[in-house]
C-alpha cells in the first residue's frame, strides 16, 4: 500500500533557459525555453514533513502556438493543479 500524504505547500517558478546551440524541430529553430521548476511538501498521515523540488523543461512542440497568453497558460497551470490534487484525493 502506497503512503497516504497531503500537499502541503506547493510553489511553481519559471526560468528562461538559454541553449548552447539552437534545437531545431521542423522549420522552427528554438534557442531558449522556459524551465519549470515546482516546489513541494508533503506531509504524511503520521505527521512527517518533507521538501522536495523537481525541474521540466517542457517540449516546445506541445503547444503549436509559439505565443500563448499569460491567461492561457495561467488556466492551464490551475487545471493541471486541481487535476493533480484530485488525482491524489487530497
Amino acid at each position: 500500500m502506497y503512503p497516504r500524504f497531503v500537499v502541503r505547500d506547493i510553489a511553481l517558478t519559471e526560468r528562461p533557459v538559454a541553449f548552447r546551440r539552437p534545437f531545431r524541430f521542423g522549420g522552427v529553430a528554438f534557442e531558449t525555453a522556459p524551465e519549470v521548476i515546482v516546489h513541494a511538501i508533503p506531509e504524511f498521515e503520521d505527521g512527517r514533513r518533507a521538501t522536495g523540488a523537481a525541474e521540466r523543461m517542457a517540449p516546445p512542440w506541445i503547444n503549436k502556438n509559439a505565443a500563448p497568453s499569460p491567461d492561457l497558460a495561467g488556466r492551464s497551470a490551475g487545471e493541471t493543479r486541481s487535476d493533480t490534487a484530485k488525482g491524489y484525493g487530497t
